[in-house]
């Protein structure tokens, strides 16, 4: 007869942890059943991951989600729950064995815990809230199986104990497009995902934006849009296409057939495509680049240096595109504040050529990053949430209202 070998600690904490994630779906799957769920709608501008989750498992429960989903539901709430647990066992195994006994004896603890649907301690100690579109820390909140979210307060200073840790999410903006006027010299455009001159790197980069975050990384185009007369828009690693678009361009992530892998809509024009080792789309007229090496790099002659980067080991991944000189409107998206437009004309927004245009898309299959566009239009055609004028005046693309 074989002997059982004895639980160890290490084994106890992680049957724990494990017992904890399925009575938290069990607890979720009761109280959804019991009518103890309702949906969400507050936070719709911060797109809170959990919140996303939530309202979808009060829809149609946690088989409908994604594992994605399920563990941004699922894994905010088991370590709400799972502190209190796992801090008691392990006080408990300061003075007795690990053994199937005791954790029986906490997983219990536990459910009974966790079918009262409300946290053991109060927010930021556990269970933070993920949100894509703006830096912060956020804290989820859970009593009688009611979800909320508060987050740090940043009027409060470190030792300043007049004012309360934790406040109401602020009450922000998110914009679906921003638009900025840009003034191109000559019309010239060099089209990569960076500049890649060293020069030219240490000139504009600047590393204050939190570009994990939508609303920083569309400041972060602006300001240089505004400093440089630089087009920097994030794009993630889509290697967009480059398309005409009237007489302006448009940069859009052309899907492509999942078995043939050819692309869904060959008839389209294609000048180019950026490869995006560097998760953006850049684009600079020509003779502001030269003006900005020249600054940077009084010594050399910027001609030379263009030159150099377009003959050496990036130079084909450079497009060059010609457009009329004078002022031109740069309008763009961000998914992680509308995950939901895939092109520009589903915010509602007529195209530069004046027309509809199809959603360059597949159906199944994740909407691109972004679709980007740099083109031609009536000043006030193209609106930011309604305004009346292009947005090129705000700082970035979610802002607090007013």
């Amino acid at each position: 007869m074989t002997e059982t070998s004895p639980m160890t600690k290490h084994t106890l904490l992680a049957n724990l942890h494990a017992g904890i994630d399925h009575l938290v779906a069990e607890a979720l799957e009761a109280a959804r059943a019991s009518g103890r769920i309702a949906p969400v709608t507050e936070y719709a501008a911060y797109r809170f991951d959990i919140v996303t989750a939530w309202n979808q498992f009060e829809e149609a429960g946690l088989a409908s989600l994604s594992r994605w989903d399920r563990d941004s539901l699922v894994g905010p709430l088991k370590r709400i729950f799972a502190m209190k647990a796992l801090s008691d066992a392990q006080k408990a195994l300061e003075s007795e064995p690990a053994s199937p006994a005791l954790e029986a004896r906490f997983l219990a603890q536990a459910e009974t815990l966790i079918a009262t649907g409300t946290a053991p301690y109060g927010p930021g100690v556990a269970g933070e809230a993920h949100t894509g579109v703006v830096p912060g820390r956020f804290h989820v909140c859970l009593e009688d199986w009611v979800l909320s979210i508060v987050m740090d307060n940043p009027d409060r200073g470190i030792f300043d104990r007049s004012k309360p840790a934790f406040i109401t999410p602020l009450d922000i903006d998110a914009r679906p497009v921003l638009t900025a006027p840009i003034d191109l010299p000559s019309g010239d455009l060099l089209i990569a995902d960076w500049i890649r001159i060293a020069a030219f790197t240490r000139a504009v980069d600047s590393s204050d934006c939190q570009i994990n975050f939508a609303s920083e990384r569309m400041r972060r185009t602006l300001r240089g849009i505004r400093t440089h007369n630089l087009i920097e828009v994030s794009c993630g690693n889509t290697c967009p296409s480059i398309l005409p678009d009237g007489d302006g361009i448009r940069f859009a992530a052309i899907n492509h057939d999942e078995e043939t892998d050819l692309p869904l809509f060959p008839e389209e024009e294609i000048l180019g495509m950026v490869i995006t080792d560097y998760w953006a789309i850049t684009a600079i007229d020509i003779v502001d680049l030269r003006a900005i090496l020249a600054t940077a790099d009084p010594e050399a002659d910027p001609d030379a240096l263009i030159d150099a980067w377009l003959q050496g080991q990036w130079g084909h991944c450079v497009t060059r595109v010609r457009l009329a000189p004078g002022r031109w409107y740069a309008s763009f998206v961000d998914d992680r504040i509308t995950p939901e437009v895939s092109c520009l004309e589903e915010a509602g927004l007529p195209g530069p050529g004046g027309g509809s245009r199809r959603c360059l898309r597949s159906a199944g299959r994740r909407p691109p990053s972004i679709l980007r566009s740099a083109g031609r239009y009536k000043p006030g055609a193209w609106t930011s949430a309604g305004a009346d004028t292009p947005c090129a005046s705000v700082a970035c693309g979610v802002l607090p209202r007013p």
